[in-house]
Formats: C-alpha cells, sequence, structure tokens
C-alpha cells in the first residue's frame, strides 16, 4: 500500500502487530482500529499459546466499494467501503480479523502438500478446506468466547447463524466435497458454506475431542500440537491427513469424519452440545404475527437467487431459483444488500413491494404484498437448568483455554 496512511503498532504473545490504513477521506485512523482489535489479539495470543509469527500486518482499505479480505502469510488486507468511524464498524472490523489473523495458523502452519507446492496456473483443490477455511471461523469465535470478549447468548446467535446458512445451501453437499469442487462453478455455488457448516463441524468435533479425553485435550490443543508438529516449511500428505489426525487423537475421530466431513449427515447438534448441559432446539414459535417475503433469497457466490417461492409468488409468475436484480427499483448487489434487508424489516404484512429477476436474458417484475406468519426463533441454544454436575464441568473446560 502506498500513500496517505496512518500508522498504529503494538506485541501480542512475543510478535510485532502492524495496522496500516488508507481512508479516502480520513474518517477512520489506524489506532481507532487497533484500540477496539487489542482484545481480540490478546485472546488470539491466549488461544494460540505462542504466535508461530514474529511479525503480522493488518492492511486497510476504505474507500467506495466493499470488497471483504483476504489472508497472506504474514498479513490480511481488508477492501472496505469508508464511513464514519464507530463501535459498530471497529468491532465488524475485529470479527473479521479474527478470523483472517488465525490464518498464521492453518494453511500457514498446517498444510498439505498441494498448498505447499501451489500451482497458481491450474488449480488444484485440497480436501482439506475445511481446516483451512473452517476451523478458522471456528477458532475465530472460540478464542473469543475463551478470552471473555464474546458473551455465551452471542456466541450461540453465531452458531444459530451458521445453522441458518447451511440451511439455505446444499445439505447433502459434503465438506470434502465442497474442497475439492471449490474451483468449479458447482462449488462455488456452496462456497460460502465452508464458513458455516465448516465451522459447525469444528465446533462439534472440539466437544468430541474433549468428551473423549476427559475434558483435557480438544481442537485447540491439537491443533497447536500440529502447528508444531508441521509449520510453514513441512506440509502433510493430502490423502493420509484424516488418518494422522486420528491417529494423533482416538479411533472415533475416523468416524466423525467419515460422517461429518467426508459424508454430510445431518450434524448432531442436540446430542454433542447436550454433552455440555447446552439444549439446541430447532425452532421455537414466538406466538407473534410477523412480516413475511414469502421466498428465501440465497447467494450463490456469483448472483442472487430467490427460493422457496409461496404460492402467491408462484401465481404471480416468479420461478424458483430466478436470478434476483432489483427490489423496489434498486439493483441487487452485495454492496448494497444491507440496506435492502433493513428496507425488508419496516415492512408490515400487506404492505406492498417490487420484484424485479432475470431470467433467460428478461427482466420481469412482479408487484406483490408481505405475507403474515407466526415468529419463530430458529436454531436456539440455552443452558440447560437441569444439567448434570459432569455436563457443566465439561461445560466450563470447554469455555476456556487448557
Amino acid at each position: 500500500m502506498l500513500g496517505r496512511l496512518t500508522k498504529a503498532t503494538t506485541n501480542v504473545a512475543g510478535a510485532q502487530i502492524d495496522v496500516y490504513t488508507y481512508s479516502k477521506s480520513d474518517k477512520i485512523k489506524s489506532d481507532q482500529l487497533l484500540n477496539n482489535m487489542q482484545s481480540m489479539l490478546t485472546a488470539a495470543g491466549q488461544f494460540l499459546k505462542q504466535l508461530p509469527v514474529k511479525r503480522y500486518t493488518f492492511l486497510y482499505h476504505f474507500e467506495d466499494q466493499s470488497w471483504g479480505a483476504w489472508e497472506h502469510s504474514y498479513s490480511s488486507e481488508y477492501v472496505i467501503k469508508e464511513e464514519e468511524f464507530s463501535k459498530k464498524l471497529a468491532d465488524d472490523m475485529t470479527s473479521i480479523a479474527a478470523h483472517e489473523f488465525f490464518h498464521v495458523v492453518t494453511p500457514l502452519n498446517i498444510h498439505s502438500e498441494i498448498i505447499q507446492q501451489f500451482n497458481f496456473e491450474t488449480p488444484t483443490p485440497s480436501e482439506h478446506l475445511w481446516l483451512y477455511e473452517g476451523v478458522t471461523e471456528w477458532a475465530s469465535d472460540a478464542m473469543q468466547l475463551r478470552g471473555q470478549i464474546m458473551d455465551l447468548p452471542t456466541y450461540f446467535g453465531e452458531l444459530s447463524q451458521k445453522i441458518a446458512y447451511d440451511k439455505s445451501v446444499d445439505t447433502t453437499y459434503s465438506l470434502s466435497k465442497l474442497g475439492l469442487t471449490c474451483y468449479t462453478d458447482e462449488g462455488q455455488r456452496q462456497y460460502g458454506n465452508i464458513y458455516a457448516r465448516g465451522a459447525l463441524v469444528g465446533g462439534l468435533l472440539d466437544i468430541r475431542l474433549l468428551e473423549l479425553s476427559g475434558g483435557k485435550r480438544g481442537l485447540r490443543e491439537v491443533i497447536n500440537e500440529l502447528a508444531t508438529t508441521y509449520g510453514p516449511d513441512k506440509s502433510f500428505p493430502e490423502k493420509e491427513f484424516f488418518a494422522i489426525f486420528t491417529q494423533k487423537t482416538y479411533p472415533e475421530i475416523a468416524d466423525f469424519f467419515n460422517r461429518y466431513i467426508k459424508a454430510a449427515e445431518p450434524l448432531p447438534f442436540t446430542e454433542y452440545y447436550g454433552k455440555l448441559g447446552i439444549t439446541y432446539t430447532p425452532s421455537i414459535p414466538t406466538g407473534e404475527k410477523i412480516a413475511s417475503l414469502g421466498m428465501k433469497p440465497a447467494f450463490t457466490g456469483a448472483k442472487f437467487v430467490l427460493t422457496r417461492l409461496s404460492d402467491p409468488l408462484l401465481k404471480a409468475g416468479l420461478q424458483e431459483n430466478d436470478e434476483w436484480v432489483a427490489f423496489n427499483g434498486q439493483p441487487v448487489s452485495l454492496e448494497n444488500i444491507g440496506k435492502i434487508q433493513t428496507d425488508l424489516k419496516q415492512l408490515k404484512p400487506g404492505d406492498t413491494y417490487e420484484v424485479t429477476v432475470r431470467r433467460n436474458g428478461q427482466d420481469i417484475t412482479v408487484k406483490n404484498a408481505m405475507l403474515e406468519k407466526e415468529g419463530v426463533k430458529q436454531y436456539v441454544f440455552q443452558l440447560d437448568p437441569l444439567a448434570t454436575p459432569q455436563q457443566v464441568q465439561l461445560r466450563e473446560v470447554w469455555m476456556k483455554n487448557l
């Protein structure tokens, strides 16, 4: 990055952390971002015991568009639309940074030979994308929970959002298959689920390891051991990693990999979180009447499509998987989907709206009214007041770094 930059520096677990920021109108400064990020970085240091790098740089670019973030070995870059600095902006940046920062472990220190000798001209996919991205996303939340900068209800909310995303795509598409097809159009349509189902599976694997070890060793401990065994210059054999992980842990983990990573069996939230004295309920009616769009928009990796259409919308002329291009005249894009979602929340049953879809190269606009349905809280995690002492004890272990 070149230009009018602000800089802030700190030290975490023996590593120098630098933050450089370009803000088009000078609205956002590096020290503001770092001040908010400090507790997350401290939590990451505690989670990893010692950072596997001696220096790390966050590169922030705030201008006219948002394109997300990208990790590198010793840095991560963020391209975000500029706005006035706020606590929410800082919290959002910290949340994204928590994920990108953990990539210093996966895949920098734990990766297969495919990643070690990566072919940038003809990319070869690795089956272990679940490890590189899914476990990273799990760790970004777990380290904040254990560092006491994310409370339990917020953590439960993160789980619920990830389950909702998983349910919005093909639930029969396994994480192994997603890793192996991630460079294809088919895989790209499922790709976002590596951050949802991938992280959920990481959380379940952590619970299973804690249970089998009597609360002495979870996924964090195994990841740290693997990082020591391998490191930046030593890769694991692509085809043997499941066996290596199983040999390092317990025979039962082979069954876990077969069912929830190689295959796509329904994830056992009730059983596994029950071991911690936490109940899981797929849906709880609230008794309230709320407005409903009558369809489920989904992002396929390249465009927004409409799914789960209600009868009134089908009769109005919409079809499953129509490309959604406008809402009340506003173009639908990644940049403004947040504003459209805010507008939707203001609508009441009976309020009318216009949806424009593109089908076979033609734009079709349909006018419809918001429907009414009973409010339901979905994918609810709660502490079980009847939890046994053993369940509570395992939960307390689960909530801290061993």
